[in-house]
C-alpha cells in the first residue's frame, strides 16, 4: 500500500498585504515543507519559514 503524507505551508495575513501576496507566502512555505522531506507543516512568519510543532496522538 503506498504512503500517504501531508505537506502543509501556512501564512498569516498581515495588514495591508494583498490577498495575492499572502497567497504567495502560504505557497513559499508549502514548496518549502515539500523540499525539506514532505509530511510536515511550515509556517511562513514575517518573511521567513519556520516549522511548526508537531501533535502527535496515540
Amino acid at each position: 500500500m503506498p504512503r500517504v503524507t501531508v505537506s502543509i505551508g501556512i501564512a498569516d495575513y498581515l495588514k495591508g498585504e494583498s490577498g495575492d501576496d499572502l497567497l504567495r507566502r502560504a505557497d513559499k512555505a508549502l514548496y518549502g515543507a515539500k523540499r525539506n522531506g514532505r509530511n510536515r507543516v511550515i509556517a511562513a512568519e514575517n518573511g521567513q519559514m519556520s516549522p511548526m510543532l508537531r501533535r502527535q496522538s496515540a
